[in-house]
């Protein structure tokens, strides 16, 4: 993997020229991939979290690559970390942090068509570790009604995470250990 080439990719479909958070997009794709190296991800987790909005997402709906560039992302980044950013990109999120509360059965909803996509819990860790990264980057540019919104889901999405991402989510919601 070459991450200038990545980030060259990303800056010349005009990541750097989007307001996202507070900021730039690419910082914000940068910062989250940041995170997740710095947990411990595998190399394709955190390639992942570079391009994990790049489709857009629920709250996030610009889409700054197209689907018929799919194949040159997957050429970058490698096909695991794509179907990972991709997966981000297409779920409902209220689907996805319900299933926080039970260990089995795990599946994405896409927010197109509500249709269910059936994956292994492994997956699904991956999703909630990426999850976490993208909330926590972005967390101190959030105004305080928006930071602690999810507070149930943040703890309970513990059992799913890395152990450096649940020291830096009981940070910053204040969780006991």
């Amino acid at each position: 993997m070459n991450l200038n080439k990545c980030l060259n990719f990303l800056h010349a479909h005009g990541a750097s020229g989007i307001e996202h958070s507070g900021e730039d997009f690419l910082s914000h794709l940068k910062g989250t991939m940041d995170l997740l190296k710095n947990w411990g991800a595998p190399e394709h987790l955190y390639l992942a979290g570079l391009f994990h909005s790049v489709y857009g997402t629920e709250v996030f709906q610009d889409s700054l690559i197209p689907d018929g560039l799919r194949p040159q992302v997957k050429e970058l980044i490698g096909e695991e970390a794509e179907e990972i950013a991709y997966l981000f990109g297409i779920m409902d999120r209220k689907s996805f942090l319900k299933l926080l509360s039970q260990q089995k059965d795990f599946y994405i909803c896409s927010r197109f068509d509500k249709e269910k996509i059936a994956i292994p819990k492994e997956l699904f860790q991956k999703l909630c570790n990426l999850y976490i990264a993208n909330r926590l980057e972005q967390h101190p540019r959030w105004p305080n009604e928006w930071k602690y919104a999810e507070k149930e889901e943040m703890n309970l999405i513990r059992a799913f995470i890395y152990e450096r991402a649940i020291l830096a989510l009981n940070k910053e919601y204040h969780f006991q250990k």
